[in-house]
């Protein structure tokens, strides 16, 4: 039996089948993030005395951020300053008795012995100025640490303390962020993601602004 052929009507239009090739358009959500975020936090255990910022608020770099209580390390400074005033006199005093003692040990009225304990003595009272200096130094560094500044410019997008809180080393007060370095982060699915590469130029709509910006949209990593 001869296979059946199927005529078409004469009122049907006839199309011819091409094959088409078009380019394959995905698209992904993503989330403008800064790329220089800052937590500022204090160096010193104190009090918080005064913020002078809030959150959205801009600032440049060396602005006056928070003030901490500096009552403790002040008085602390005055304990120091006293030490070093009665280490100096100290090693006056037994600098004295050396060159006396270098006298006598000349007229051989004391022994090297004695005269051993005089320098020892000096040394000793040198070592005890230099300290209370160093010390008094560490006490003047922790004062400045009370004023804390802005490391650079940006905006306070986070106030995480109030006046009247314990400031602690480590601990996050605010949260500041350059808005110049602004970078595009976007999340692609594993199969899209293998035909990428550095340096790719990529199309970017803001939806907010309903354009697209004139930026380096381009593939980082």
């Amino acid at each position: 039996m001869a296979p059946r052929r199927i005529e078409p009507k004469p009122e049907q239009a006839l199309y011819a089948v091409r094959e088409v090739f078009k380019d394959y358009t995905a698209e992904a959500v993503g989330t403008l993030k800064a790329s220089s975020r800052t937590e500022i936090s204090a160096r010193v255990l104190a009090p918080i005395d005064r913020i002078h910022v809030r959150a959205g608020q801009t600032v440049k770099e060396g602005d006056v951020l928070i003030e901490l209580d500096r009552r403790a390390l002040e008085t602390q400074l005055s304990q120091a300053k006293a030490s070093v005033v009665a280490a100096t006199a100290a090693l006056s005093r037994s600098e004295s008795d050396y060159a006396r003692a270098r006298q006598l040990l000349k007229k051989r009225v004391i022994s090297q012995a004695e005269m051993d304990r005089a320098t020892a003595a000096v040394e000793v009272n040198r070592a005890k100025r230099d300290h209370a200096r160093q010390a008094q130094s560490e006490v003047n560094v922790m004062l400045s640490y009370t004023t804390i500044k802005a490391p650079k410019n940006g905006m306070i997008v986070d106030r995480l303390a109030e006046q009247g809180d314990m400031a602690r080393p480590g601990e996050p007060l605010l949260i500041l962020y350059d808005s110049t370095s602004l970078r595009l982060e976007v999340p692609v699915m594993e199969n899209l993601a293998v035909g990428l590469k550095r340096g790719d130029e990529l199309t970017v709509q803001i939806d907010a602004r309903d354009k697209r910006p004139t930026m380096n949209n381009r593939v980082m990593r």
